[in-house]
């Protein structure tokens, strides 16, 4: 179980670079290509009909190649959206002696590796702080977006101590949410049961 952790991380750490170096690198390049090709337009505006066709040529192909690089990008930013919900279900399968429930809109998406680690990290946290702290039979996984902010909200049916409040677990969630602009927040509910919520502002999201 944990080397399958490892593994996926490492494909993730490889994807995220490899986004970035093709974003980045390829993406500059193919910027500054794009502006001497215009300046060379600029440069020699009584060439022929041939030089002209040659140049309109490089300027369209340029263009593509742009398009084909934020396609590519887009996809691998898919890859990690879908791989985010795929990881959460699988979690929650593998809970014992606890149902969870997930509620959430699929069509959210969570394009950034980094923030998807670190939500996943803080949602098994908090499962973890259910079993080991609470009495509880069920637990609620929910997941909302509006127009400012990403949420996420953990429920139990528990009987909470103080102790999930003030422990580790909790300040480790706490962190985690600040690295990636962030926070959390918990509260003992009036019925029955604890709650942690998690916010990411939406522009942390773009």
């Amino acid at each position: 179980m944990a080397q399958g952790r490892l593994a996926e991380q490492s494909r993730r750490d490889e994807r995220r670079k490899i986004r970035q170096d093709l974003h980045d690198k390829m993406g500059h390049e193919l910027a500054a290509m794009n502006i001497n090709l215009q300046l060379l337009e600029h440069k020699f505006p009584d060439k022929g009909a041939d030089e002209k066709h040659t140049l309109v040529q490089a300027q369209e192909a340029c263009q593509r190649l742009f398009s084909t690089l934020g396609n590519v990008v887009g996809e691998l930013r898919k890859q990690t959206n879908a791989q985010f919900y795929e990881q959460l279900e699988q979690m929650i399968a593998n809970v014992p002696s606890l149902t969870i429930t997930l509620e959430c809109d699929f069509a959210l998406k969570i394009q950034d590796d980094v923030i998807a680690d670190n939500l996943l990290c803080c949602i098994q946290e908090g499962i973890t702080n259910i079993l080991k702290h609470s009495r509880a039979t069920r637990a609620w996984i929910i997941i909302k977006y509006d127009d400012q902010n990403l949420s996420v909200l953990l429920q139990d049916n528990g009987n909470t101590s103080t102790d999930i409040v003030a422990g580790n677990g909790i300040q480790g969630i706490k962190q985690r949410m600040g690295i990636i602009g962030g926070r959390a927040h918990t509260d003992i509910l009036d019925t029955q049961g604890f709650e942690v919520s998690l916010t990411l502002p939406r522009e942390a999201l773009v």
